[in-house]
């Protein structure tokens, strides 16, 4: 399903034996490939996501040298940096495109306590990496070094920070965001567990067809109607982000401000003119 064309040029700049290491990497990402189709709903659509991504890594890295290859003579120190900081972005964004494909399929749907128990866990081992970095720029022995000591990191970073010698500050920077927007995140689920348990009644409208709720524990804005909604006014849950939830009973959707103001300035309105 590869092209290995991609892989046989990538490291041509910055390899002594660029063929051995491209037939690694090939196998790597074919096997990769292959598992992940296995399990993702839209074949096709994430064979083209991901050899785009990855097609775009390699390129980028094709265009790297290394002095040890070139030789020193007239090299193009500062513009080769752009280049590789500009293959190691692109490698993220490749990576970050796969797990947020592979997560969101694998999705569970998790409690308000239990998704802030996963962020509480995630941030913890985001701030151990983050400190692991700092001690390996400090110490600035990374050359020396075992592959198996040097943690966190792809066998194509232990490759590229051996050969500068320190973590790239972007990587730094990644992290520290990464970091924020996870204590971003525990922040907002502390309040809306505040509210839940501090709310006297989750109920935001009701009548004899329709009852709307609050349900802080499950973080949905939930619609339960007494009879199965008309086409129309499915259409206009459905343009709204609303979804059919089979174990509630429910159309539901994220339980944000946006949400709650959705149904009483949008949907209630339309749902009342298609009943009528």
């Amino acid at each position: 399903m590869l092209d290995k064309k991609y892989f046989d040029n990538a490291w041509k700049g910055v390899s002594f034996d660029p063929e051995k290491l491209a037939e690694r990497e090939y196998n790597i990402y074919s096997q990769e490939l292959k598992d992940d189709i296995e399990i993702v709903e839209d074949k096709e659509r994430y064979i083209e996501t991901y050899t785009k991504y990855l097609y775009d890594w390699l390129y980028t890295e094709s265009t790297c040298m290394s002095w040890f290859i070139t030789g020193p003579a007239n090299f193009p120190v500062e513009r080769n940096r752009k280049r590789m900081e500009s293959a190691m972005n692109k490698y993220d964004k490749f990576r970050e495109i796969r797990k947020k494909i592979i997560t969101k399929t694998n999705k569970i749907n998790l409690t308000i306590y239990e998704e802030l128990e996963k962020n509480q866990v995630e941030l913890e081992n985001l701030k151990k990496i983050q400190e692991y970095y700092k001690n390996l720029n400090k110490s600035k022995i990374l050359k020396d070094i075992p592959d198996d000591e040097l943690l966190y990191l792809s066998d194509y970073e232990k490759r590229e920070y051996k050969k500068y010698n320190n973590i790239p500050a972007f990587k730094m920077i990644s992290i520290r965001n990464k970091i924020k927007t996870r204590e971003e995140r525990i922040n907002i689920l502390k309040k809306k567990i505040y509210l839940k348990e501090n709310t006297e009644s989750p109920v935001i409208f009701k009548n004899d067809n329709l009852e709307v709720i609050k349900n802080y524990q499950d973080d949905r804005l939930q619609l339960l109607f007494s009879n199965k909604p008309n086409p129309e006014t499915i259409k206009i849950l459905k343009s709204k982000g609303f979804r059919w939830s089979p174990k509630n009973s429910a159309w539901q959707r994220q339980l944000t401000a946006n949400a709650v103001y959705s149904f009483k300035f949008y949907i209630l309105n339309k749902i009342q003119e298609a009943t009528k």
